[in-house]
This record gives C-alpha cells, sequence and structure tokens, in this order.
C-alpha cells in the first residue's frame, strides 16, 4: 500500500502562498495539483484539514505545507521542520499590538487581530490507501486516537484549549519569518540561543487560561536568561541595553532593595523596567502573597506586557544584526527603499537630459 503524507498548520490565518526556506505554505482553499502528487492527494489533503474542528468561521485559516522538492502528499523530510514552525510563529506573534506601547492598543476590540502561539501549531497525517490516520491530545497525559477515516469524519479532532482565531486574520511577516529563518539554520556555538529564547516566549503567548500570569513571567525571564546566556540580572539588563538601547540612551538615578541589600545605580528606563521585572520573578520563584501593584510597572502596564514585548524586539534585533536589517522595517517601508534605486536613477536621468538641453541651446546660441 502507498504511504502518503499531509502536512498543515490547521489554525494558521494565511490569504496567499508564502515560502520561507526550502518549505512553501500554501492557503488551505489554493491546494492545486501542482503542488500536489496529483488530483486525488487534493481531495485527501482537503479531508485532512476537515478533521480539525476550528472554533468559529474558519475561511482563511489553514495552510499546508510542501518542501520544493516534495510535493503534498509524498513523505516529507522532516529536517529543518521545528525552524519552519520558530520561523512562522515568530513573525506571526510579531505582528500582534503590544498593550506595553501607548497607541498599539487602543480599544476592547484589539484582539480581534492578535494571534496566539496555538495559531502556528504545526501537524502531520501519515495514511495508506485505506485512508484511516489517527491523532494525539494531550502533552503530560496523552492519548493516541486511532480510526478516523480521511473523506468521511469531520471536526473530530478538538482545537487546543482556548483556541482563538481573529476575525481580522493578521498575516505573519513573509520577510521576518524568511530571515528566522536564514539565521536559525546557521546558528554557530557561539551566537545567541535563538531556539531557546523562542520556546520561552511561545510559552508566554500560549493562551490557554491553565498558565496564569505568574507563570508567564517566569516563562519570559527565562528566555531572556537563554538569549544572553546567564541569569545575572546586571549582565542581561546591560546586555538587553547594548542590543535595544539608543546610543546615547538617558541614564536616571535608581535605588532598589533586593534580598535586604540596598542597592542603587544610573539606568536608562529600558533597565529600569528590566530591574523591576527581575524583582518581580524573584518574588515570585520565592513563593508568598505577592501584591497585586507588584505586578504592574511604574506606569501601569502589566509586567509580562512589557516583557513579551521587549523580549519579541530583542529576537527580532539579533536577526537584524546577523545581516537582515530589513526587519526592522514595515511594509511601505521596505517598498520605499526598494523604490528608491529607481527613483535615484530616473532623477539622474532627468538631470542628464536637462543637462544636453542646456548644452543644446548654448551651441545653438554660439552658432
Amino acid at each position: 500500500m502507498a504511504l502518503m503524507e499531509v502536512l498543515l498548520f490547521p489554525y494558521l490565518p494565511l490569504a496567499r502562498p508564502r515560502e520561507v526556506g526550502p518549505w512553501k505554505l500554501i492557503p488551505r482553499e489554493q491546494l492545486t495539483a501542482e503542488d500536489s502528487i496529483g488530483e486525488r492527494i487534493v481531495e485527501l489533503a482537503q479531508g485532512v484539514a476537515k478533521l480539525y474542528r476550528l472554533p468559529g468561521h474558519d475561511r482563511g485559516y489553514g495552510a499546508f505545507i510542501r518542501r520544493a522538492d516534495q510535493p503534498v502528499g509524498e513523505e516529507i523530510n522532516p529536517d529543518r521542520l521545528r525552524t519552519l514552525y520558530h520561523a512562522v510563529v515568530v513573525s506571526l506573534l510579531d505582528e500582534n499590538p503590544s498593550r506595553a506601547v501607548a497607541g498599539m492598543v487602543d480599544d476592547d476590540n484589539s484582539g480581534h487581530r492578535m494571534c496566539t502561539t496555538e495559531n502556528a501549531l504545526l501537524f502531520g497525517h501519515r495514511f495508506d490507501d485505506e485512508l484511516y490516520t489517527g491523532f494525539e491530545t494531550g502533552t503530560m497525559v496523552v492519548m493516541r486516537h486511532l480510526g478516523p477515516k480521511i473523506g468521511e469524519a469531520e471536526s473530530v479532532i478538538p482545537p487546543p484549549a482556548d483556541m482563538h482565531l481573529p476575525v481580522m486574520r493578521p498575516q505573519f511577516d513573509p520577510v521576518y519569518a524568511q530571515a528566522l529563518y536564514e539565521v536559525l539554520s546557521a546558528l554557530g556555538e557561539d551566537d545567541p540561543d535563538l531556539p531557546g529564547a523562542i520556546r520561552w516566549l511561545e510559552l508566554a503567548w500560549t493562551n490557554s487560561a491553565s498558565i496564569d500570569t505568574a507563570g508567564r513571567i517566569l516563562a519570559l525571564r527565562a528566555g531572556f536568561d537563554v538569549l544572553f546566556g546567564g541569569a545575572n540580572t546586571r549582565e542581561i539588563r546591560g546586555k538587553l541595553s547594548e542590543l535595544l538601547d539608543e546610543q546615547n540612551a538617558l541614564r536616571t538615578h535608581r535605588a532598589w532593595d533586593d534580598h535586604a541589600r540596598h542597592v542603587e545605580a544610573d539606568l536608562t528606563a529600558l533597565e529600569w523596567w528590566f530591574q523591576s521585572f527581575a524583582l518581580l520573578r524573584n518574588k515570585i520563584a520565592h513563593g508568598g502573597e505577592i501584591p497585586d501593584a507588584d505586578y504592574l510597572f511604574d506606569d501601569g502596564v502589566p509586567h509580562h506586557w512589557h516583557a513579551e514585548w521587549q523580549l519579541r524586539r530583542a529576537i527580532k534585533q539579533v536577526v537584524a544584526n546577523a545581516g537582515h536589517p530589513d526587519v526592522l522595517l514595515d511594509p511601505f517601508e521596505r517598498a520605499m527603499q526598494a523604490a528608491l534605486p529607481l527613483l535615484e536613477d530616473a532623477i539622474a536621468e532627468d538631470q542628464a537630459a536637462d543637462e544636453q538641453r542646456d548644452a543644446d541651446v548654448a551651441d545653438g546660441e554660439g552658432g
């Protein structure tokens, strides 16, 4: 019996095909025989997608995955599949407005344009000519479910807890995703541990109510520790400042108590936030009651929103510094940058034409 395989992001919003490294992502509604091993597998792949129960209207959600040299239906070489997932999930989360930045989230409807880690979950199904497949649920308590038949069963795979499908369907940034994939694929021993930091960012952005605010704070602090290679607050706040602060960022004298020790230092606004965040993390890690006010930074914004935003910024800046400065630009800025050489050429041609006309006029007067 022939063995076939379908890989997909069942909950990913995707409006058009995208390429990330050697992978191609194809919107569920746009899969054709050209990207598959034949017309039959298109029908079967759609049957696989229908196994997933989506909460709410599913139009615009779901993407099939193929490698450049392996069409949908063939058994896929899984090499770098985890890298693809990391590139997609980070570039998708990066599109979320931040509650830590004034003006980015200004109404109660912002959730309609925000995705969570669950939207980028990736799954695979292998099956033979009999078309029976299976799936697993749970992580600590794993349950295997066998028996759904592709083409007959529908909506049998439940979505993750608190699965969210935003109405406005934000799209991941393909430029950032491609840059992430390239950097993640070429990391050396001395490079920042981007995969480790990404895993903690993913956990913090998981939408499940079973992860409380304290848990997200511990995860986000771990993300900074992994990214900067240590757990010393003073060292990490310095490296974070070096990565993200302006060269001459204003410093203010600050004072605080840490483990019954009084400390003073001149810190940038970013360093002061991280120091305050670290003090909260220590309180959580050591147990005991923590006043609600301690979960807020000086500006009244919850610490975990500042933390996820700064970790997102740090990951993106590391990618930019690795030779991909375009990731720091928005689509309009990238378009303007791409158009600038053409504009300069046009201006140069106009100037040359003007100079030639002036020369012709001068020659005519001289004659």
